[in-house]
């Protein structure tokens, strides 16, 4: 198992990582449809979290990385930062 420590560092790094993919998505998002952003979404972000979330749990430093989901998915759906994304995981067929 990891430690705190080497966890916190886990996360950290992976934050970084979507980040990147929020980049992309945005990038991308006024040349590519929203079918293609929806195959771009499980290859770049959703294999980068689901590795090892189970272990998690839900603590302060999975929280940003929570978010940053909301904004990739904000992001590849073109609404704004006030939008609620329970609805838009079912509207954009991203779960």
């Amino acid at each position: 198992m990891f430690t705190k420590s080497e966890m916190a560092t886990h996360k950290h790094k992976l934050r970084l990582k979507i980040s990147k993919v929020c980049y992309i998505i945005k990038s991308v998002k006024g040349i590519m449809g929203l079918g293609m952003i929806r195959s771009v979404y499980p290859s770049k972000f959703e294999s980068l979290v689901r590795y090892g979330i189970i272990v998690w749990g839900v603590d302060n430093e999975s929280v940003p990385i929570f978010k940053l989901q909301n904004r990739v998915i904000r992001s590849a759906c073109g609404v704004g930062t006030g939008t609620s994304c329970r609805q838009l995981f079912k509207d954009c067929k991203m779960n």
